[in-house]
């Protein structure tokens, strides 16, 4: 029986690497498929080695009984599969996750499972440390494609595919500022996505007021401009459980980044915190964002003078609420 899902895991893991090899992008729905797919060994597709590798794992699992030479193979393809793809996935880990990639890596680490009972080779410890291996980084990249899938940052306004992104807070005069000068600037406008941020309670509450106005019928544009021009309190009861999900997933967006003060701007070529030494630095910067963030200064080349920390108990924070 071990055998057969050894021949059945390989005979699927062949048909996946062909059918993506030759483009059919089964289960490609990251960015790092699309990167991924693209990579080559000597001018040919790593799916083709995927390939290659399944196949000679099926062969020499149908020919296993019958020899010395078939059982060494066999053994060594399988201890060969699982330490590539151990490399693979520590790879991703450093770059990007890749969902069919880990379709590959799931077929690899049920066939080295199933290889367990087929050969007593294998049941040693230099094996069992390479499984390790492979086993405690499937698990990493595979909460990692998990974070990227669903735990991706939700614009409240504009489109996730949107060129410039925008991380505000309502508390924040800096916010403030940055929202209603690109509220007020349609070409920007319409090449921006606003993701708000709450620094704190109060703040999700000023937030909860932005959705309560958009379910009223207020477009999403005077929303935002209502919440940092004129903002109402609501009760706490009108912050919804998909309105904290939707904070947390955009606040884990700015850490992944590495951000610690808000606002935050991201745009090809740009990231852009108030912590930045100065945006005349950073190169490209898009043209349409050069006025916003070079109104001050040259010493102080950002288009507000400070922003507001995520510590909860600094005094540069305290400072931003009062403002």
């Amino acid at each position: 029986m071990a055998r057969l899902l050894v021949i059945n895991f390989s005979i699927l893991g062949f048909a996946f690497c062909v059918l993506n090899a030759f483009g059919a992008d089964i289960a490609c729905i990251t960015d790092g498929c699309q990167i991924y797919s693209n990579y080559t060994i000597f001018g040919f597709s790593v799916y083709f080695y995927g390939a290659a590798g399944f196949a000679l794992i099926a062969i020499t699992g149908l020919l296993f009984p019958r020899g010395r030479t078939a059982h060494a193979l066999f053994v060594l393809l399988v201890a060969l599969m699982v330490a590539g793809d151990a490399l693979f996935l520590i790879y991703q880990y450093f770059y990007w996750f890749c969902m069919s990639c880990m379709v590959v890596a799931a077929l690899i680490g049920l066939i080295g499972l199933a290889a367990l009972s087929v050969s007593a080779h294998l049941r040693s410890k230099w094996f069992y440390s390479i499984f390790s291996i492979w086993a405690f980084f499937f698990f990493v990249a595979t909460f990692g494609l998990i974070k990227e899938i669903f735990l991706t940052p939700i614009p409240s306004y504009g489109s996730k595919e949107a060129l410039v992104q925008i991380y505000v807070s309502p508390s924040c005069p800096a916010c403030k500022t940055l929202a209603l000068n690109v509220l007020q600037r349609p070409e920007l406008l319409q090449q921006s996505a606003f993701y708000l941020v709450p620094k704190s309670d109060d703040d999700s509450l000023l937030i909860a007021g932005f959705y309560q106005d958009v379910a009223t019928g207020a477009t999403e544009k005077m929303a935002l401009e209502t919440l940092f021009s004129n903002p109402l309190r609501v009760s706490e009861t009108a912050i919804t459980s998909e309105q904290r999900f939707i904070e947390q997933v955009n606040t884990m967006a700015m850490a992944r980044i590495g951000a610690k003060s808000i606002p935050v701007v991201i745009a090809p070529g740009l990231i852009f915190e108030p912590s930045t030494p100065s945006v005349n630095s950073i190169s490209p910067t898009p043209s349409f964002l050069q006025g916003i963030l070079q109104q001050a200064p040259p010493t102080n080349a950002v288009g507000f003078s400070a922003g507001c920390s995520f510590q909860q108990n600094s005094t540069d924070s305290a400072d931003c609420n009062e403002n």
